[in-house]
């Protein structure tokens, strides 16, 4: 016997019927049920109708259809929203909002109870009505017909007498059992397709599943094509006959018989996969997911009872009920229900689904979250909360509808510090599954920020419902010193308070900040950075790294340790810094120390690199517009260096003129020289010197007649310009006299470049030359004067000798390199001299 398989189809293709279409001569639904229960049969409510049933109740939109000897129509609740009067209704199918049944004429009724249309030229009474693409198929003892849905019409008819038994639709065929036949009509048109002999007349309904058509006969079970072609024949396993009663399609087909329940499948062969013997002479099999859990279970009557089990065989539940319809749809939108109809016309309601109310208890930032859902299919109406908090216990009522929850908060304020327990339990009656009804959470009171009141600890979080403060306690070595402690965090980046034993402290922050950053600094000079770093706890800070980086590259990496409330200093002097650099210093740059405060461990500053500033200055001697009548020299300067710079200009050592000239790259200043000019040939030295630089350089001049008017240079313009108003008669005799042997200077221009280092300039700029040589002179003097008195003290022999050779060192250095900061050293020599005398002396006199 093959294994029956778990998974489950409804496969009954009725595409445009609803599922709780009843049809067949047992009046019973054949179909599986799309919806879910909860595995409980609770009753909800009952009517009795003093009337015979004759059909299972049908349910649409929140509406119950009981059929009796009348139509009546339930809500939801159980009241009757209104009836409908007529003889021996039969096969009503509900279909585009319109409930429609034969009696002694084909009618169709709205919702509300008002006729939609009748038809009475029905043959009457007729049984198997389905409806199909829009059209209504009733099949009576004389015919089968076809009428519009929307008004009644008879579409088609075709002449085939009892036909009273089961029908199904193929795609557009009707197959339907006529006594010993099987018909296929196209339900569209009533066309005669196929016919079919079959073994005997058919009493039980038709199933189609698979593109396999079923039914019983007698003591066998048929598996026939939709084209009517005979596939295979089963026997029951016993020799008994199966009970007039539908099939049920799910994985396999199902089918009651004499000695039990039987389950089937073909796959090229009939074959039986399961019988359930424990229920001979079942009966009205239908299915749904009764509780829930993706499988559909078999509902079926055997005996005096209603029996539901799935499809292992393991029962899940039984309910009286002797004899009668019944069916399984959603009546309330919140589950399956189970609808009964006793013989005599007593209706019943059972509702499968069950509230499955849960509690649950968290704590947040506001206090005791206390949360109560319902993960039932049924509504929790009057469920009970109950509450026992550290001193008092609440009691209230609450709604909870089915798939909803609830979330009350409650502030709780503990008296004394330890530990507490919270409890909740919610029930109701109707709350079959317990499990989840009630849970408590135990936590612990402390003070840990030194208020009046305490605050919570619970799971690794701190919680202070007075400032609505929750923060998660962290695992950490608080300063570093290698014992780990409770650290609480009260929001995302600080920490405020740590834990040692029983006992809270503030936890402190380290803070950096610098006494001495520049912003820009020369290429050729460190950056100096002084800083103060300072600890503001009440414990010392272990090894805190201090960091240096530039462009955020570590370039030096040390650390540190501070006592309570102590500040130290730190120097840093960083070197090749290019262009702009990004430098920063940190404290605790790894993070190792715990901190109120993680946003002032850290000073920066965008760091200017300048290139260091050099001399350079450009000179041009123009003697091109010099005469013998115009004895001007000129001498450009460009300075292109990075200071200004203060030239002085001698010729043979007559100090002609002096002037600043300031550092503007590109721009030139001029020096006007006159000359003492008295012959055609001149040749004198001309120096350019500063504090820096020197050039010098010899002038000749040679004078040769041209006959050309006198010019002047235009600084000298206006003196003449006088001059000529003052004695215009002699100027016209000068030039009259040299019209025809005027000299002009050949042309002589010379350029030099005077480049060099920064150099620290001498800040005596009180003297000028002469002083300043008579000075070094005085102190090359008194220098060697004081190196004869100490090497005459030392080395008598020698002393002459070694002050002479004094003299002469310094004069030779002097005459070679010029150093304008000479009397600087001599006068260090100086000082040195006596300061050792002084010693010599002293020992001499002990």
């Amino acid at each position: 016997m093959r294994r029956l398989l778990i998974i489950l189809l409804a496969l009954f293709l009725l595409p445009t019927v609803y599922s709780w279409t009843t049809y067949g001569s047992d009046n019973i639904n054949s179909f599986t049920s799309n919806y879910s229960g909860r595995a409980a049969l609770n009753e909800k409510f009952s009517y009795n109708l003093n009337s015979n049933a004759r059909f299972a109740p049908l349910v649409f939109e929140g509406k119950l259809f009981a059929v009796t000897d009348k139509l009546t129509v339930f809500d939801k609740s159980g009241n009757i929203l209104w009836q409908y009067s007529t003889n021996n209704i039969n096969s009503p199918v509900i279909y585009n909002n319109s409930i429609i049944f034969s009696s002694s004429q084909l009618t169709a009724l709205n919702l509300d109870g008002s006729v939609k249309w009748q038809n009475n030229s029905t043959q009457g009474f007729g049984k198997n009505l389905i409806v199909h693409e829009g059209v209504v198929v009733e099949s009576t003892s004389n015919e089968v017909s076809g009428y519009y849905a929307s008004n009644g019409t008879r579409v088609w008819t075709a002449s085939i007498k009892s036909c009273n038994n089961g029908a199904v639709v193929y795609n557009n065929s009707l197959i339907i059992a006529c006594k010993d036949k099987l018909y296929s009509i196209n339900a569209l048109t009533g066309d005669v397709e196929l016919s079919k002999s079959i073994p005997d007349d058919l009493k039980s309904p038709i199933l189609l599943k698979n593109d396999t058509i079923y039914f019983t006969i007698g003591r066998y079970v048929y598996a026939y094509s939709p084209a009517l072609v005979k596939l295979d024949r089963l026997r029951f396993l016993n020799p008994g006959t199966a009970v007039n009663t539908n099939l049920l399609p799910l994985t396999d087909a199902y089918s009651c018989a004499s000695n039990g329940l039987y389950s089937f499948n073909y796959d090229g062969e009939l074959y039986f996969n399961e019988v359930y013997d424990d229920y001979a002479n079942c009966d009205s099999l239908t299915s749904f997911d009764y509780d829930n859990d993706g499988s559909k279970e078999l509902l079926f009557h055997s005996g005096a009872e209603l029996i539901v089990i799935n499809i292992s065989g393991q029962e899940l539940a039984r309910k009286d009920f002797a004899n009668g319809y019944f069916s399984a749809a959603d009546l309330d939108n919140d589950g399956i229900e189970l609808i009964t109809i006793t013989g005599s016309g007593v209706l019943k309601v059972y509702d499968t689904s069950y509230p499955d109310d849960g509690v649950s208890l968290y704590l947040t930032s506001s206090g005791l979250n206390v949360k109560v859902f319902n993960q039932g299919f049924e509504n929790s109406e009057s469920a009970n909360l109950s509450i026992y908090t550290i001193d008092e216990f609440i009691s209230e009522t609450v709604n909870i509808p089915a798939g909803s929850e609830n979330i009350k908060t409650y502030k709780i304020s503990p008296l004394e510090k330890g530990d507490f327990t919270i409890s909740a339990v919610i029930s109701d009656s109707k709350d079959i599954n317990v499990s989840n009804n009630n849970m408590s959470l135990t936590f612990e009171a402390v003070n840990a920020t030194g208020e009046n009141y305490f605050q919570i600890l619970h799971e690794g979080f701190f919680y202070d419902f007075n400032k609505e403060i929750s923060s998660e306690i962290i695992q950490g070595d608080v300063n570093n010193d290698g014992i780990t402690e409770d650290i609480i965090r009260t929001n995302e980046d600080y920490y405020d308070y740590f834990r040692e034993g029983e006992v809270y402290y503030p936890v402190g922050d380290l803070e950096i900040s610098y006494n001495y950053f520049l912003n820009e600094v020369f290429d050729s000079e460190p950056l100096i950075i002084n800083c103060s770093i300072k600890n503001n706890a009440i414990y010392p800070v272990i090894n805190a790294s201090l960091t240096a980086l530039i462009d955020n590259y570590i370039i030096n990496d040390t650390s540190i340790n501070l006592m309570p409330e102590e500040t130290k200093y730190a120097f840093f002097n960083l070197s090749g810094l290019t262009a702009y650099a990004d430098v920063r210093v940190y404290v605790d740059y790894n993070n190792l120390i715990f901190e109120t405060d993680e946003t002032n461990n850290g000073i920066g500053k965008l760091v200017t690199v300048k290139p260091t500033p050099v001399h350079n200055i450009s000179l041009t001697i123009d003697s091109s517009m010099t005469t013998l009548q115009n004895k001007y020299l000129i001498i450009k300067a460009v300075n292109n260096g990075g200071f200004d710079e203060e030239l002085t200009v001698t010729s043979d050592s007559n100090v002609l003129t002096s002037s600043n000239i300031y550092s503007r790259a590109g721009e030139s200043e001029e020096f006007i020289l006159e000359l003492d000019v008295s012959e055609k040939d001149y040749n004198f030295n001309i120096n350019v010197f500063n504090d820096y630089l020197s050039f010098s350089e010899n002038v000749a001049l040679s004078f040769t007649p041209e006959e050309q008017p006198i010019t002047y240079l235009p600084e000298v313009l206006e003196e003449e310009q006088q001059v000529q108003e003052n004695t215009p008669q002699q100027v016209e005799e000068v030039m009259s006299s040299n019209a025809s042997q005027s000299i002009e200077a050949v042309t002589n221009i010379k350029t030099s470049n005077l480049t060099g280092l920064v150099v620290v300039k001498s800040s005596n700029d009180l003297f000028d030359s002469t002083l300043y040589w008579v000075l070094i002179i005085g102190l090359l003097l008194l220098s060697s004067f004081a190196v004869y008195v100490v090497s005459f003290k030392l080395f008598e022999n020698q002393a002459v000798f070694i002050a002479l050779s004094n003299i002469i060192i310094f004069a030779c250095i002097i005459y070679l390199f010029k150093p304008f900061n000479i009397h600087v050293i001599l006068l260090e020599e100086l000082i040195l001299s006596v300061f050792a005398f002084s010693i010599t002396r002293r020992k001499s006199l002990k």
